[in-house]
């Protein structure tokens, strides 16, 4: 099944709240070479949505927040190149939404 990020469904989970649930503040994440991902413009920012794998081999949702565009940048060359990002829990968005911040 190939999921398009522009029609996203609820029924997928939040990796920020994953990371807030296991109690871990960075993770790596790891995708494949030219992993598709959406950009949102945000108040104050921008912010990245791609589909991540999850230890328990469910998918999930990340949202990388990216405060200005040299740290924007930075992390789509990490995302096109399918290099390891670390990513750092963010802020709260909704009641089970959590952003997270990459530490490029």
């Amino acid at each position: 099944m190939k999921l398009k990020l522009t029609n996203i469904p609820v029924a997928l989970s939040d990796f920020g709240a994953y990371l807030k649930a296991s109690g871990r503040r960075f993770q790596w994440l790891a995708p494949k070479r030219d992993t598709q991902f959406r950009t949102i413009a945000w108040s104050s920012g921008t912010i990245l949505l791609l589909r991540v794998l999850l230890p328990n081999r469910k998918y999930a949702i990340a949202r990388i927040y990216c405060a200005n565009p040299e740290i924007l940048k930075k992390t789509r060359q990490h995302l096109l190149n399918g290099d390891r990002l670390s990513v750092k829990l963010g802020f709260q968005l909704t009641r089970s939404m959590w952003c997270t911040i990459p530490q490029v």
